[in-house]
């Protein structure tokens, strides 16, 4: 019937227990009886049963329907608000001189030190990169004068 178990659920498995038990005491006749008894019940029962845990099925699907819709619009409103109370992702060219004045020093101090700083990280990478090309050179070259070297040396003693 789903996750939640009713009262009308549990009191058949108790009494089905109960009969199971009569069974292992050695009273087959009763059981027989009590069996034959609950069989034209039991028809009705589960047929009523079954009604009922449609109607529960029912229940339960028309409300975890209505949950769903009532979060999504709680999720929809919630978001039309932040961004009513969100300012745009880009400031226009009007907010920015406003909030950024020439005349401000501060500011322009600020500029000119980021600027500096970004200039002088740029001239290390720089030096860094031709550093290690000079380097670069300097061991290509070595390595031709080793084998030219070796050419002299091979050629003057006849081995080539």
């Amino acid at each position: 019937m789903g996750c939640n178990t009713s009262k009308e659920s549990v009191q058949p498995a108790v009494e089905e227990a109960k009969e199971g038990d009569s069974v292992k005491n050695g009273d087959i006749s009763k059981a027989a009886e009590n069996s034959a008894e609950a069989s034209n019940e039991g028809n009705e029962n589960a047929e009523e049963d079954k009604e009922k845990e449609a109607a529960a099925t029912k229940i339960q699907a028309v409300f975890r329907g209505h949950h769903a819709r009532k979060s999504l619009r709680v999720s929809e409103t919630a978001s039309k608000e932040t961004k009513t109370d969100e300012e745009p992702s880009e400031p226009t060219q009007e907010q920015l001189q406003e909030e950024f004045r020439a005349d401000d020093q501060e500011l322009c101090d600020a500029a000119k030190k980021i600027q500096a700083t970004f200039r002088g990280h740029m001239s290390r990478k720089e030096a860094t990169t031709a550093a290690k090309s000079a380097m670069n050179m300097v061991e290509s070259a070595t390595a031709k004068i080793e084998e030219k070297k070796l050419l002299y040396r091979a050629s003057a003693f006849g081995l080539s």
